[in-house]
């Protein structure tokens, strides 16, 4: 694995340990992803129910679904981060003090 890589997966484990899903509660509290939250790997995880009400949240805060969400960024390695500066919310301030604290180059 190159540096480069490992990284990125430090960056992934933060990122979904900080990372807080926008999420749709409906009757019975159970939560449902939002339309911008869903990725591809969302249908095949089991739906929410009055037991189980969590399952897509935990999804949704895991770092496969994470990297999901950064591909459809277009983010697809430790290189790639840059990229996410300008986006808003707990993805851009963790990619600009993730970039700094790794390269010494990121904005402050």
């Amino acid at each position: 694995m190159t540096r480069t890589e490992k990284y990125f997966k430090q960056f992934l484990a933060a990122a979904s340990s900080s990372y807080i899903p926008k999420m749709k509660a409906k009757k019975g509290n159970v939560q449902y992803p939002s339309d911008e939250e869903k990725c591809k790997d969302c249908g095949s995880v089991r739906s929410p129910s009055r037991v189980y009400p969590f399952s897509l949240y935990n999804h949704c805060k895991s770092q496969k679904h994470l990297r999901n969400k950064l591909n459809e960024l277009g983010v697809y390695s430790f290189e790639d981060l840059p990229l996410l500066i300008s986006h808003e919310g707990i993805l851009g301030s963790l990619a600009k003090k993730f970039l700094s604290t790794y390269t010494g180059t990121g904005p402050t």
